[in-house]
C-alpha cells in the first residue's frame, strides 16, 4: 500500500501555521480596541465606546447563533421529514460504468457547514447595523405625522430602518430554507438505474416545499408592505414625494399585494396537509405576480399617461403643497412669520 497523504510533520507545520495567523489576528484585533478604549477615555467618552462594542459583540453572537440555529433544526426536520430516499445510495453512470454513492455522507456535513457559514455572514453584517438597534431601542417620541401615512416622524427616523434590516435577515433566511427544501424533494425522488419511477415518498416533499414556501411568502410580504413607505422621499422629475398615481393606485396595489401573498400562504399550508394538489401550488405562485403585474405595473402605468399627464398641475397640486410644507418644517422655516 502506498500512502500519498502528506507526512505527519507537514500536518503539525499547517496546524501551526494556522495557529499562528489566527493568534496574531487576535492580537491584533484586541489592540486595536484597546487602543480605541484609550481615545475615547482621554475624550470622556469610554462609556459610550464600550456601549457600542458590547452592542456589537451581542448582535453577533445572537444572530449568528440564532441563524445557524434556525437553518440547522430546518435541515434536521428536512433530514427526518424526507426520509430514508433523500439518502439511499445512488447509482450514477461514468464512462459506461456504474458507481455508487451515498447523499446521506455530504449532505448531513454540508448543511451543518451551510447553517456555520450564513450564521458567521448574517453575525458579521447584522453587527454592522448597531446604530438601527440602538436608535430603534432608544428613539423619542415625535408628534409630527406625514400625511399619507399617517406615520410618525419616529417611526422613519427610527423603527423603519430596524424594521427593513429584521425583514431583510428573514427574508434570506426563509430563502436558504426554500432553497433547501426544493433541494433536499429532488433527492427525494429514486434516480438509480434500478428505480427508474419517480415518486415522491408519502408526500414528504410536497409539504416541506409547500410550508417552506408558505413561510417565503409571508415574509415577502411584510417586506412588500414595507416598500410602500419609502415613496415618501422619492425623487420626480417636478418634486420628491408621493404623486398622484401613487397615493390613489400604487400605494392601495401595494396593499393588495401584500393581503395576496398571505392568502397565497394559507392556500399553500392547506394544499400542503390537506389536499396536496400540484396545481395549486401554482396558482398560489402565479397569484401574487398576476396581481402585482396588474395592480402595481399595468393600471398606475395607464393612470399616469392617460389621466394624470393631461391634466399634471391639478392632479398633483396636492401633493407639491405637501413636499412644500415639510420642506419648509425640515429646514425650522414654519417658525418664521
Amino acid at each position: 500500500m502506498i500512502d500519498v497523504g502528506p507526512p505527519r510533520r507537514r500536518r503539525w507545520k499547517i496546524w501551526l501555521i494556522i495557529a499562528a495567523a489566527l493568534l496574531l489576528l487576535s492580537f491584533s484585533r484586541i489592540l486595536s480596541i484597546y487602543l480605541s478604549a484609550l481615545w475615547f477615555d482621554s475624550l470622556g467618552y469610554s462609556s459610550v465606546y464600550w456601549y457600542i462594542l458590547k452592542l456589537k459583540l451581542a448582535l453577533f453572537a445572537g444572530s449568528a447563533v440564532l441563524t445557524a440555529l434556525l437553518l440547522s433544526a430546518t435541515f434536521l426536520l428536512f433530514q427526518r421529514l424526507f426520509g430514508a430516499l433523500a439518502f439511499e445510495n445512488r447509482t450514477i453512470i461514468l464512462n459506461n460504468q456504474p458507481f455508487q454513492f451515498s447523499p446521506a455522507k455530504f449532505i448531513r456535513p454540508l448543511g451543518w457547514v451551510v447553517s456555520g457559514l450564513f450564521g458567521l455572514i448574517y453575525g458579521f453584517n447584522i453587527k454592522e447595523h448597531w446604530r438601527q438597534f440602538a436608535l430603534f431601542r432608544n428613539q423619542p417620541a415625535s408628534t409630527s405625522y406625514d400625511p399619507i401615512f399617517g406615520k410618525s416622524l419616529s417611526f422613519y427616523l427610527f423603527s423603519l430602518p430596524f424594521y427593513d434590516l429584521l425583514s431583510s435577515w428573514l427574508f434570506g433566511v426563509t430563502f436558504i430554507i426554500l432553497c433547501a427544501a426544493v433541494a433536499y424533494s429532488l433527492l427525494g425522488l429514486p434516480q438509480t438505474v434500478l428505480k427508474p419511477s419517480v415518486r415522491w415518498s408519502s408526500g414528504a416533499a410536497f409539504r416541506g416545499v409547500c410550508c417552506a414556501l408558505a413561510l417565503f411568502l409571508l415574509v415577502l410580504s411584510w417586506r412588500t408592505y414595507l416598500s410602500r413607505f419609502p415613496f415618501l422621499w422619492e425623487d420626480h422629475s417636478t418634486f420628491t414625494g408621493v404623486t398622484y398615481t401613487e397615493a390613489h393606485y400604487t400605494l392601495p396595489a401595494l396593499l393588495i399585494v401584500c393581503i395576496v401573498l398571505i392568502v397565497a400562504a394559507i392556500i399553500l399550508l392547506v394544499n400542503a396537509f390537506a389536499l396536496r394538489r400540484f396545481s395549486l401550488l401554482l396558482i398560489a405562485i402565479a397569484l401574487p405576480v398576476a396581481t402585482y403585474v396588474v395592480a402595481v405595473v399595468l393600471i398606475p402605468s395607464y393612470i399616469q399617461s392617460f389621466i394624470v399627464k393631461p391634466n399634471e398641475l391639478d392632479r398633483e397640486t396636492p401633493y407639491i403643497t405637501y413636499n412644500l410644507e415639510w420642506t419648509r418644517k425640515g429646514f425650522g422655516l414654519d417658525q418664521i412669520e
